[in-house]
């Protein structure tokens, strides 16, 4: 076991430089992942907390086939339910002359996202919906 120790040492002092370079990096992962793990629980709760006061939904239920009123109803009904409602979405492909094409999810209500800047929509024609004519197939009107 002398040996080893005397070896390890021999070569430390020989490279010394290498030696701190890699001290340096593993202090440094070390250091970063010890931050991570004391701001984990802080991040999570600035999130939770921003959500609810907000109002966001905590689940979102999907269906190929659709849901009806009544299933919105019986959702509503059930225990630890503040609130819930139906929407209607879908995408648009849409091309904007010949060398642009996009995609854009429509939805039915607009989820209400507060906004800090900017403004609501004062006229019909300021929501996306009706931006381009290319999105419907006819002109907007506004």
């Amino acid at each position: 076991m002398r040996g080893i120790g005397k070896t390890t040492f021999r070569e430390i002092k020989s490279s010394f430089g290498r030696f701190l370079a890699i001290f340096g990096i593993v202090a440094l992962g070390v250091g970063f992942f010890a931050g991570l793990k004391v701001t984990t629980g802080a991040m999570v709760e600035t999130v939770t907390g921003y959500l609810g006061k907000h109002g966001f939904y905590d689940l979102r239920l999907v269906s190929t086939l659709g849901f009806d009123q009544e299933n919105v109803d019986f959702f509503s009904a059930a225990r630890d339910v503040e609130a819930a409602e139906g929407a209607i979405s879908f995408d648009v492909l849409y091309e904007m002359g010949d060398d642009y094409m996009g995609v854009i999810k429509a939805h039915s209500p607009y989820p209400a996202v507060p906004g800090r800047f900017g403004r609501l929509h004062q006229r019909r024609c300021d929501s996306y919906r009706c931006c381009g004519h290319h999105l419907w197939g006819r002109q907007s009107r506004c």
